[in-house]
């Protein structure tokens, strides 16, 4: 476990190593999407992180060198320059692409939107909250992987033919390719722990 003391507002990259177990080696991260989420409590959803980071696409973690498990976390002042001060919980999550389950059809993408749209539902009907997507759109914001955080099951604001994931930084796309595969999922104990928020300080 790791505690991390950080002034509200300040623009800060954590440089992580992340290992297969507490003392090595190094975690291979060449099919997997790391996320980063700072939380007020560790039992709080991720739809209620105070902030989010992932791998997929520019969304704040850059893999840097994925092989020897090297990976960056970008923290900008915008992300906590408006929160209050005290006490937090933080994590990484790993989440590796298993079996295959799907590569049926095509999806349609939305900009700024963070449900996916599949022409065949039945490609969809064992997706689980988990999941890692790949999609293959034709050009770089819509060439990621993704991790699904809710199915019809789990959200009845969805269709039958749609899934919602921890992105939204596509480019409007219709037609596009895709892999939804099952997946593993671990948080390493090193890469949890308290995050305090302090105040930032003005000189007058």
């Amino acid at each position: 476990m790791t505690d991390v003391i950080m002034t509200r507002g300040d623009t800060v990259r954590f440089e992580l190593t992340i290992l297969a177990t507490p003392t090595g080696p190094a975690l291979d991260l060449t099919n997997a999407i790391l996320a980063y989420s700072l939380k007020r409590r560790a039992n709080l959803p991720d739809s209620e992180a105070t902030v989010q980071k992932t791998s997929s696409g520019d969304s704040g973690i850059v893999k840097v060198d994925a092989i020897n498990g090297r990976a960056d976390v970008n923290i900008a002042k915008k992300d906590t320059n408006e929160q209050t001060v005290g006490a937090y919980c933080w994590g990484i999550e790993v989440v590796f692409r298993g079996t295959l389950r799907s590569a049926a059809g095509l999806v349609d993408l939305v900009a700024g939107s963070d449900v996916v749209t599949f022409s065949n539902p039945a490609a969809i009907a064992n997706a689980e909250e988990g999941d890692y997507l790949e999609v293959s759109g034709a050009n770089a914001p819509n060439q990621v992987e993704v991790v699904v955080t809710e199915t019809p099951e789990t959200d009845e604001t969805l269709n039958a033919n749609q899934l919602r994931v921890r992105y939204s930084g596509w480019e409007d796309e219709t037609g596009v390719s895709f892999s939804l595969y099952e997946a593993t999922t671990t948080t390493p104990a090193e890469l949890q722990g308290s995050w305090t928020l302090s105040e930032d300080v003005v000189n007058p």
